[in-house]
C-alpha cells in the first residue's frame, strides 16, 4: 500500500516513526498534527466509526514540512501524495516512479 511506502520513506529520513502514538487515539491525533485534519468525506476512508468523529472547527496546521525540512518541494509533494487520507486519491506506484 502506498500509505506504508510514504510512512517508511518519512521514517527513513527522520530515523524514527512519523506517526508515533502510545495508543490508537493518540496515534490518530499525531497523524492529524502531521497531515492536518481530513475532510468529512476522507474520514470515512479511515474505517468504521471514524466518520462519526467530532473534529474541532477549522483546520489544524499540518507540520509535515516542518518535520522534514531536508526534503525539497518535489520530495514533499511525493510524500504528501503517498500519505493522502483517501486511498483512491493516493499516487500509484507507477506514478510515484515517474514523479520528479
Amino acid at each position: 500500500d502506498q500509505w506504508a511506502i510514504g510512512a517508511l520513506f518519512a521514517e527513513m529520513l527522520l530515523g524514527s516513526p512519523i506517526f508515533y502514538g502510545f495508543d490508537p487515539a493518540n496515534q490518530l491525533f499525531t497523524m492529524f498534527k502531521v497531515l492536518g485534519f481530513p475532510s468529512r468525506s476522507q474520514l470515512s476512508y479511515l474505517g468504521s466509526g471514524y466518520d462519526q468523529l467530532v473534529l474541532p472547527k477549522g483546520q489544524m496546521r499540518a507540520t509535515l514540512r516542518d518535520k522534514l525540512p531536508c526534503l525539497g518541494e518535489e520530495g514533499h509533494d511525493l510524500l504528501r501524495r503517498l500519505l493522502d487520507w483517501c486511498p483512491n486519491s493516493r499516487i500509484s506506484a507507477a506514478q510515484a516512479l515517474q514523479h520528479p
